[in-house]
C-alpha cells in the first residue's frame, strides 16, 4: 500500500470504530488509525516503537509486546486485556514482503466492552432462570389495563398443573383456599392503591388435593401510555413453615412428656445449677412456688435435706455425683415422715458432650411397705412351720410314749385310765391345731362358714368350762363365773364355742396359775362376754398386734402356741357383728372382752 492510497483511505480509517496500526520489522509504527486509538493512549505513536508505546504503561504486562515478537515470527495473535474498566480484542497480524519474508505487522484493537457486559448478562439471566427453576420459585404477571394473567413455568409445578394445558388459568384466585380469598384480594388492593412492594402468605388448593401455603412478593409497575401491571413471584413455603417449627413442636412434646411421667425429674448442668424440673418433682419434694421459682440451689438443697433421715449422706452423694459427671448412680431416699424415693441420676448427653445430669426420683413408698410385709410374712411363716413342727411333735410324742407304756403293762393296770385321759388330751390339742389351720386357710380365701341359729351364750359357756376343767386343774387355776341365766341371740354355735375355748385356753396359758374370771351379760340388745386372768398381762403395744395371724405378746421359747386363736377370735366376733379388745386389770393381768349384737344387724 502507498502513502497515496493510504491517503486516501486515512479519512474513512480515522472513523473506524477501533485502532489499527502497522509496525515494521523493528517494530517502529508506520502508521496508525482509528477512534478507539485515544482511549488506548495511542495519539502521535507513528514513529515510534511498540516498546515505547506499550512498555512504559500498564499494557507491558498484559504481555502485548511479546505478542507483537510473534506476529513478527510469522504467527497470528489473538489476544484479550482490560485497560481504564475497558476490554478489548486484540488481533496482531504478520505482514509479508514481495520476497515473502515477514517484515512487520498490523495490529487492530477492539472495544468489547458492551459485548462482554451483554454476555456477562445474557449468562446471568440464564443462571437466574435455572436458579429459579431448581427453587420452584415462579413468577407472574398480571396486566391491569387488559386484565390478562401470564406465568412461568415454574408455576405450573407449584399449582399442581400440568404444563400440556398450555395457558395459565384467568386468574390466580381460582386456587386460592376459600378461607384466604379475601384477604389475598385485599393485599392486590393494597398493592394497586399505594404501588408499594407487597408481601403475604396464602394457602392454595391443588388439583391433586393437596393444600399448599404459598410466599408471595410483587409490585405494582406502571408502564408507558397510561399501562400498569402487577408483577411477583412466588414459592412453596409448605415444608419450611414445618422444618422451621420443629424445634418448637420437639421442645413441646418433650415438655409433655416431661410432665406426663410418674417420676420427678430434675436436670442440672455441669456445675449443678438446676436447668429445668417437671411439676412432679416440686409435688414429690413439696417444694414451694416462691422457692422453685428463684432458682437458688442453696435454698433448694436446705429445704431438700431438711425431711431426709440422713440430710449429710445426701449431701456426700451430691457432692460424689458432681465430681463424676459421667458417672450413674442409684440409691434410696428415707424421709422422716415414712416416705421412700429412689433416686437415679445419669449424665445429661449430647454426642459425646456431657452438660450436666439428669436425675429422676421415685416414690417407692407403698412398694418398700409391701415388701417390708412381704418379708414378715415370709418370717412369719418360717416361724409358723416351725412353731407348728414343734406343736404337733409334743403331741404326737405324748400320744406315742403313752401307747408304748400301755404296751407294756397289764390291762387291770390302775395307770390304764390316766394314761388313756394324756392320749385323749394330746388328741384334743392336735384337733385343735388342725382346726386353727383349716380356718386359717377359710379365712383367707373365703371366709368361714357361719350356721346362725338361736344360741343361749351363758350355756355355751358352761359348757365349754365343764370339757376344761381338767386343764384348769392341771394349770392349778380356779374359776369364777359370773352370768345371767339365760343370754339369747342369734348366733353360730360353733363359733362361739370356738370364741370361748379360746380365750379361755389363753386366760390358762398366761394366768400363772392364779383365778380365772368369766362374765356373761346382756343389756340393750347386745351381749357381752369378759375372760379375765391374773397372770403377766399384755404389753400396750402388743394389745392390737396378738390379734393378728401368727403374732403373740411373749416368746414363743416360754408359751406354746400356733398364734392364731385370738386372730380367729376377732374374725367370728367382727364376723357376728361384734368386737373384741384386751386391757391389762389395775390388779395385774389382761381382761379379753367380747361384745355380740344378740339380733343380726342390729
Amino acid at each position: 500500500m502507498t502513502s497515496s492510497d493510504i491517503d486516501t483511505l486515512r479519512p474513512l480509517l480515522q472513523k473506524m470504530p477501533a485502532a489499527m496500526w502497522a509496525a515494521d520489522g523493528d517494530l517502529r509504527v508506520t502508521f496508525a488509525f482509528g477512534r478507539s486509538l485515544a482511549d488506548l493512549g495511542m495519539q502521535s505513536i507513528v514513529g515510534k516503537t511498540i516498546d515505547e508505546v506499550f512498555g512504559v504503561r500498564a499494557l507491558a504486562g498484559s504481555g502485548v509486546i511479546d505478542h507483537h515478537r510473534i506476529a513478527l515470527q510469522g504467527q497470528r495473535q489473538l489476544f484479550r486485556y482490560d485497560f481504564r474498566g475497558r476490554r478489548y480484542d486484540l488481533l496482531v497480524d504478520p505482514v509479508q514482503g514481495v520476497d515473502g519474508e515477514v517484515n512487520g505487522c498490523v495490529g487492530v484493537a477492539m472495544d468489547v466492552t458492551e459485548l462482554r457486559d451483554t454476555e456477562l448478562r445474557l449468562a446471568n439471566e440464564v443462571w437466574l432462570v435455572e436458579a429459579r427453576s431448581l427453587a420452584r420459585i415462579g413468577s407472574w404477571s398480571w396486566d391491569e389495563t387488559n386484565d390478562s394473567f401470564s406465568w412461568s413455568d415454574e408455576m405450573y409445578g407449584i399449582f399442581g398443573v400440568p404444563t400440556e394445558e398450555g395457558a395459565p388459568p384467568a386468574s390466580l384466585l381460582a386456587f386460592v383456599h376459600p378461607d384466604d380469598v379475601g384477604y389475598v384480594q385485599a393485599s392486590v388492593r393494597r398493592a394497586q392503591r399505594g404501588g408499594a412492594p407487597f408481601t403475604f402468605e396464602y394457602r392454595i388448593c391443588r388439583p391433586d388435593g393437596l393444600v399448599r401455603t404459598l410466599h408471595a412478593r410483587g409490585q405494582r409497575i406502571h408502564g408507558s401510555m397510561q399501562s400498569s401491571r402487577v408483577v411477583g413471584t412466588c414459592w412453596d413455603v409448605t415444608d419450611l413453615g414445618t422444618a422451621s417449627s420443629w424445634p418448637e413442636r420437639s421442645a413441646a412434646l418433650l415438655r409433655a412428656a416431661l410432665e406426663a411421667t410418674a417420676d420427678g425429674i430434675l436436670v442440672v448442668n455441669r456445675r449443678g445449677d438446676v436447668v429445668t424440673y417437671n411439676q412432679r418433682f416440686l409435688e414429690l419434694w413439696r417444694i414451694p412456688t416462691d422457692i422453685a421459682e428463684r432458682s437458688d440451689n442453696a435454698a433448694l438443697i436446705r429445704f431438700v435435706k431438711s425431711q431426709l433421715i440422713e440430710p449429710d449422706s445426701f449431701t456426700s452423694l451430691v457432692r460424689e455425683n458432681h465430681a463424676d459427671p459421667e458417672g450413674e448412680y442409684y440409691y434410696v431416699l428415707h424421709f422422716l415422715d415414712g416416705r421412700v424415693y429412689e433416686r437415679c441420676a445419669r449424665p445429661h448427653r449430647v454426642g459425646t458432650e456431657v452438660l450436666g445430669r439428669v436425675l429422676s426420683f421415685r416414690d417407692v413408698t407403698e412398694r418398700e411397705h409391701l415388701l417390708a410385709q412381704a418379708q414378715h410374712a415370709v418370717r412369719q411363716r418360717d416361724e409358723f412351720l416351725s412353731i407348728a413342727a414343734h406343736e404337733i411333735r409334743g403331741p404326737i410324742t405324748s400320744i406315742r410314749l403313752a401307747v408304748q407304756h400301755l404296751q407294756r403293762i397289764p390291762r387291770t393296770s390302775e395307770s390304764v385310765p390316766k394314761v388313756l385321759e394324756i392320749i385323749e388330751r394330746e388328741q384334743r390339742r392336735l384337733v385343735s391345731f388342725v382346726d386353727e389351720l383349716l380356718d386359717l386357710g377359710r379365712i383367707r380365701a373365703v371366709g368361714l362358714h357361719f350356721e346362725i341359729h338361736t344360741v343361749d351364750l351363758t350355756e355355751v359357756v358352761r359348757e365349754v368350762t365343764s370339757r376344761m376343767a381338767s386343764d384348769l386343774a392341771r394349770a392349778g387355776s380356779t374359776l369364777v363365773l359370773r352370768d345371767d341365766e339365760k343370754v339369747i341371740g342369734q348366733w353360730d354355735r360353733l363359733r362361739l364355742d370356738q370364741v370361748v375355748t379360746n380365750l379361755l385356753s389363753n386366760a390358762i396359758k398366761f394366768g400363772n396359775g392364779k383365778p380365772i374370771e368369766i362374765e356373761v351379760l346382756s343389756s340393750e340388745g347386745r351381749a357381752s362376754l369378759s375372760v379375765r386372768d391374773h397372770g403377766i398381762g399384755v404389753a400396750p403395744e402388743m394389745r392390737e398386734r396378738i390379734f393378728q395371724p401368727f403374732e403373740r405378746g411373749v416368746s414363743v421359747r416360754n408359751y406354746g402356741g400356733l398364734g392364731l386363736g385370738l386372730y380367729i377370735v376377732r374374725t367370728i366376733a367382727e364376723t357376728l357383728g361384734g368386737t373384741v379388745n384386751v386391757e391389762n386389770h389395775p390388779g395385774g393381768g389382761a381382761i379379753f372382752k367380747v361384745d355380740l349384737p344378740l339380733a343380726r344387724g342390729a
